[in-house]
């Protein structure tokens, strides 16, 4: 179908604008297609070498996040091993009051030479295992300050009990807070927590040890490690709930987990949040217009499914913004190109039709008859030469017009002569006739000069009585001449049709009358049928005497002895119809279509030319009649001429036909 639409589109351009496309496409197209390629292939080596960068960045940030979480880890274990840790419990266990304020006061310097050095805590804490403080160190991140034992009664930590429920000796959990500021009420600060339970050598849990680690330092190594521009890296915990998002940084005074409308499953579809929170390590390239990465940051062992997971999702517009732009430029490049292309394509295709719209103009100038048109030639190439080709051509083809204008005139000439013998020939087989024609009224001329003669010698008036009577028949015995002459003059008459009113009855009647002496003296007779009430024609009246004559004749020359040839007029629906109905022997079938031929004819050699009915047709075409054929072998045969009734004196078109077989030629 596309086929066959640009067959036909390129179908209607000429030939300069098929030259104009063709160069425009060989010039610019091989650049868009390399483009094209190229873009294909470079969009799939970004999309990989974005793949590739991406894990790399986020097993980087997971390493340097596992690896801040497990110097909290270690910390923590460190200070839960401390000496003046083991003694306060051991004190607190035997009751011991003084050495339970001594032991404090050793395990709050201890805290607070720890938080001194190590910046990332906001507070270092120990309860019990009713959830009492009973030793607290807090931290502005840069000086450490022991809280007094007056501010700590009364303070119950529930939330740290129930989630550390059932760790064991050497556990450790992590769970994000936002803790109540100390020093400016109704502020929140975020933290990380990590706590680990405190047994003491018995075996016996004594209480909790937490550090709450400023959520900034953690969030800092996923600042600090940036992959580039355009990116985003992301820390969400195992339901989703983020914990870090750049683009959320102003709602950092709460912690991000606390905000329902900040999760991972508000932002993305579900099944790639599924896929990114189910434990494990990959990335996502389908269904999203984001390259995402993602890692789990596992630390609960007692429960698999407490984790975090760290995710870094680059946009594709960033990751194929130099595809953009290549396209950009591509599209530019091309245009220009195509630009470039169809101007010089132009010119130069107008550089080669030129020649070939001349070629068109001149072969147009020529066939209107103008020989002696020729071209100029400009170039010496092919189409320089089909130039000079056609003008000799042309020079050849004005002489050959001259010798076939001769040829015609020639031909024409020796057509006019064969008719004119047919003609002739015609007229000659009238001979017998019109000399029993004229010897009749002769005979009786000659008989009354003799009388008139005898009478006229030196007689008495008496004798002369008779001179009227012998005038009279002289005079019509040679207007009888005279019409019989007029007669044969007005066939034989070679002039211009005149066009007229002609009564086809009047011609009939004066045909037979010149045919009927011959046929009589072979045997044969020549009889007319003619309805009164045809009307008049408009035609030639010498040429459808010739038409008459030659039908009634071909019909007498085929009745092999005694016969007739009847001339039938009468008037149908189609106009004036004449028939001319011979007893002859017939025409084989197998000249049905060839009657009208110039040249063909059935009799011997010497005995007719051929001419006869394509005579017969030229003239019946002339008067715009019909004319028709119809025969069988050993029957006769019928000639049906109809012609038009037409009052302004013109004719219609023609119609010859044959029926059933062929008419005597």
């Amino acid at each position: 179908m596309l086929r066959r639409w640009m067959r036909e589109v390129v179908g209607r351009l000429n030939i300069r604008a098929r030259l104009t496309l063709a160069f425009v496409g060989l010039s610019a197209l091989p650049l868009l297609l390399i483009g094209v390629y190229a873009i294909h292939t470079s969009t799939g080596e970004l999309e990989a070498l974005a793949v590739e960068h991406v894990n790399d960045y986020v097993a980087v940030v997971k390493e340097k996040t596992e690896g801040f979480l497990t110097g909290v880890r270690g910390d923590i274990l460190f200070l839960r091993d401390s000496v003046p840790l083991r003694y306060f419990m051991q004190a607190v266990e035997q009751g011991d009051e003084q050495g339970v304020a001594r032991w404090r006061r050793l395990v709050e310097e201890a805290f607070f030479v720890f938080s001194w050095h190590k910046k990332v805590y906001y507070q270092i804490r120990y309860v019990d295992e009713t959830g009492t403080c009973r030793v607290q160190v807090d931290s502005d991140g840069a000086r450490p300050a022991i809280v007094p034992q007056e501010r700590l009664r009364g303070r119950r930590e529930s939330y740290s009990l129930f989630q550390a429920g059932g760790l064991r000796p050497g556990e450790v959990v992590f769970f994000p807070r936002e803790l109540q500021s100390e020093d400016a009420p109704g502020e929140l600060i975020p933290v990380i927590s990590c706590v680990t339970p405190v047994f003491s050598s018995g075996g016996t849990r004594h209480g909790l040890l937490i550090t709450n680690v400023f959520a900034q330092d953690l969030f800092k190594i996923l600042i600090e490690t940036r992959m580039g521009p355009g990116g985003k890296t992301v820390l969400v915990n195992q339901d989703g709930f983020y914990l870090y998002h750049p683009g959320k940084k102003k709602a950092w005074r709460q912690l991000l987990a606390s905000q329902p409308e900040n999760t991972l499953y508000y932002d993305y579809p579900t099944p790639i949040s599924s896929t990114m929170l189910s434990g494990q390590s990959g990335t996502l390239t389908e269904g999203q217009e984001e390259i995402i990465a993602y890692a789990p940051l596992l630390y609960d062992r007692i429960d698999p499914k407490r984790f975090y997971v760290v995710f870094h999702s680059i946009p594709r517009r960033e990751i194929f913004a130099s595809i953009s732009s290549f396209r950009m430029i591509l599209g530019a490049l091309f245009l220009a190109s195509a630009g470039v292309a169809l101007a010089v394509g132009f010119r130069v295709a107008r550089y080669f039709t030129r020649p070939i719209i001349q070629l068109t103009r001149g072969t147009e100038v020529i066939a209107s008859g103008d020989f002696d048109h020729r071209l100029p030639v400009w170039t010496s190439d092919e189409l320089g030469q089909l130039t000079r080709q056609f003008n000799t051509m042309a020079a050849s083809l004005k002489g050959q017009r001259a010798a076939l204008e001769q040829a015609y005139t020639e031909l024409r000439d020796a057509q006019a002569q064969l008719v004119r013998s047919e003609q002739l020939a015609s007229l000659g087989r009238l001979a017998a006739g019109v000399a029993h024609e004229i010897n009749n009224p002769m005979a009786s001329i000659a008989a009354c000069v003799e009388g008139l003669q005898r009478r006229l010698r030196p007689t008495g008036p008496g004798e002369l009585e008779d001179l009227p009577e012998y005038l009279e028949i002289i005079r019509k015995a040679t207007y009888r001449c005279k019409r019989t002459a007029e007669k044969l003059l007005s066939f034989s008459r070679q002039a211009a049709p005149i066009f007229e009113p002609v009564d086809v009855n009047d011609v009939a009647r004066e045909v037979v009358s010149l045919v009927e002496h011959e046929a009589g003296l072979e045997g044969k007779r020549v009889t007319a049928r003619l309805d009164p009430g045809a009307p008049e024609i408009s035609g030639d009246r010498s040429q459808l005497g010739q038409l008459l004559l030659n039908l009634i004749l071909n019909g007498l020359d085929a009745i092999d002895g005694a016969g007739a040839v009847c001339v039938m007029t009468d008037r149908n629906d189609e106009g004036v119809r004449v028939r001319v109905e011979d007893t002859g022997c017939g025409i084989p079938e197998g000249h049905l279509k060839r009657i009208f031929e110039p040249f063909f004819t059935t009799k011997a050699v010497g005995k007719g030319t051929g001419l006869g009915l394509s005579i017969c047709e030229s003239i019946v075409r002339r008067h715009g009649g019909a004319m028709g054929v119809t025969s069988r072998v050993g029957a006769g045969s019928t000639f049906v001429v109809t012609f038009p009734v037409v009052s302004n004196g013109r004719c219609g078109a023609v119609e010859v036909r044959a029926e059933g077989g062929i008419g005597d030629v």
